[in-house]
């Protein structure tokens, strides 16, 4: 064997210089994620003002907290380098986490995300966990709640028509109307839930807030309502055209930006 050949024999068994080009472009410089985050940080502040964290928010968080809010998508991972190691992250940085995976298509998200997870951040919650939480605890309970409303006034009247359904399920009482003050309270809880109402239909990406702001009155928007109100005839019987557990999961994986095929594989990690 030549020596040129033996040079082309050990040139292939070495790797090459693009396979460590090709590795490197898999992940942004910090300088990339910096400008990232410096850019796209008023998308961050508006999706958290037009939803924001329970109250009251974790003293020791609420700071970098108001500093996302004012623009700054940095903060929340400055909060995290000064609290990981110790294990003193509070839970409104859960939250706050939990909520960045159902918009984790926003780029400032993504990357404050990848960052996190670089840090070995333990109790972060998965996107599995993040959809179980709305699929059993927030949407599934409400949705077959709102379903029974639906299946009563189709039984009292089956030519009712969704709109007339959708009020009475908005306006109905909450509580048994006893006493003045009871009167009072329902009245002032409708007045809130007609200003929801009246509001124009929101855009998907506030498809969060619209559902914890009808779930405050334990209800389901009107989309997820007309959903749930859907028949259809079979062997002239009218039935539902989807179970309550089905449509939750709908809106579930639209909140977590999952498939339903990959929700439908996952096990209940709520036990």
């Amino acid at each position: 064997m030549t020596r040129q050949a033996r040079r082309k024999q050990r040139r292939q068994r070495r790797p090459g210089r693009h396979v460590h080009a090709s590795t490197a472009r898999g992940r942004p410089s910090k300088l990339a994620e910096q400008r990232i985050l410096e850019s796209h940080a008023h998308k961050l502040a508006e999706i958290f003002r037009l939803s924001p964290l329970r109250n009251p928010v974790d003293p020791a968080f609420a700071p970098y907290y108001q500093q996302v809010l004012h623009g700054n998508a940095g903060a929340v991972l400055k909060y995290c380098d000064q609290h990981w190691e110790q294990g003193d992250l509070s839970g409104s940085f859960f939250e706050f986490v939990g909520r960045l995976f159902t918009i984790s298509f926003y780029r400032v998200a993504h990357t404050i995300l990848s960052n996190i997870k670089r840090r070995r951040v333990s109790g972060v919650p998965s996107k599995q966990r993040v959809y179980e939480y709305w699929y059993r605890r927030i949407l599934k309970p409400r949705c077959e709640s709102a379903r029974s409303f639906i299946r009563d006034a189709y039984k009292l009247d089956s030519e009712s028509c969704r709109e007339k359904v959708w009020e009475d399920y908005c306006f109905q009482p909450a509580w048994r109307l006893q006493t003045d003050e009871d009167h009072q309270h329902h009245e002032k809880r409708k007045r809130a839930i007609q200003e929801l109402v009246d509001a124009s239909d929101p855009p998907s990406s506030s498809l969060i807030n619209t559902v914890n702001e009808f779930g405050s009155f334990n209800l389901v928007p009107k989309n997820i309502f007309f959903d749930l109100a859907v028949t259809q005839r079979r062997s002239g019987r009218r039935s539902f055209r989807d179970r309550p557990a089905q449509v939750a999961r709908r809106y579930a994986c639209r909140i977590t930006g999952i498939s339903e095929s990959t929700a439908s594989h996952y096990r209940d990690v709520s036990k």
